[in-house]
Order: structure tokens, then C-alpha cells, then sequence
């Protein structure tokens, strides 16, 4: 029987990221009490935070990210909500390039149809702050 870090480390940074978008845009408010808890998992308090997902986003150290912060806090200080839509989007990439990307330091095995699908959304952070599933 193999074990991977990696697929745990993923589950509870991908878990944490739910959590915290799910709290922050108020999303399980409109879904019955029967759905709320349904594909949810609940680590203990002892797990550690992941720094993606909980860290201010003017943290993040790497060049890449920036421009891009500095872009975000001109944005109109009225639309939080867009802000912080953006600033989710970064985590994802973040956590995209941790876990998906080949080569990534822990990448996880998923299906290459899948991993081919995420690439061509996510691989070029404008193109993916840019994306959305609405076009």
C-alpha cells in the first residue's frame, strides 16, 4: 500500500480553500441545512493553516504576484466583493501550481484529461484572473 503525503497535504489545502470561499461569499446561506455539510471535510483545530489559502494575499513574497497585488488594492475600493474574487482566483493559481502543474513539488496524481483541462484554464495567471465560467 503506497502513501502520499501529497494527497493529504492537497485534500486539507483544497478543503481550507472551500471553507474560507464558502464563508467569505456566504454561498452554503443558499443551500438547505441537508446540503451544507454534504462533501465537506472537517479537520481537527490541530491541522495546521495552509498559507495559500488564510495568508494576506500582500504576502505572498514571489514577483509574479506583485503587479497583480498592486492592481487590485487601485481597484475601485467600493467592490469588495470583486476584489475578493480576484484575490481567490490567486489562491487557486497558487494552490494549482503547488499541487497540478507537472513537475510541481507536490504534485498529485490525477487523470491527464483533467490535468490538461486545469492547464489550459490556469496555466497563464491573466488569462485566468481574466477567465470566467460565465462565457
Amino acid at each position: 500500500q503506497e502513501f502520499s503525503i501529497e494527497i493529504i497535504l492537497s485534500l486539507i489545502e483544497f478543503t481550507q480553500f472551500k471553507h474560507r470561499m464558502f464563508e467569505r461569499f456566504d454561498i452554503l446561506k443558499t443551500f438547505s441545512h441537508a446540503l451544507r455539510d454534504e462533501g465537506i471535510v472537517k479537520f481537527p483545530d490541530e491541522v495546521p493553516k495552509s498559507d495559500i489559502v488564510w495568508n494576506k494575499i500582500d504576502t505572498f513574497d514571489d514577483e509574479t504576484y506583485q503587479e497583480l497585488i498592486s492592481e487590485i488594492k487601485q481597484r475601485d475600493r467600493n467592490d469588495e466583493n470583486e476584489r475578493m474574487y480576484i484575490e481567490f482566483k490567486i489562491r487557486a493559481w497558487r494552490l494549482f501550481y503547488r499541487y497540478i502543474v507537472d513537475g510541481s513539488q507536490f504534485e498529485i496524481n490525477i487523470s491527464h484529461p483533467m490535468r490538461m483541462k486545469l492547464c489550459n484554464k490556469m496555466e497563464n495567471l491573466d488569462e485566468w484572473i481574466s477567465f470566467s465560467s460565465d462565457a
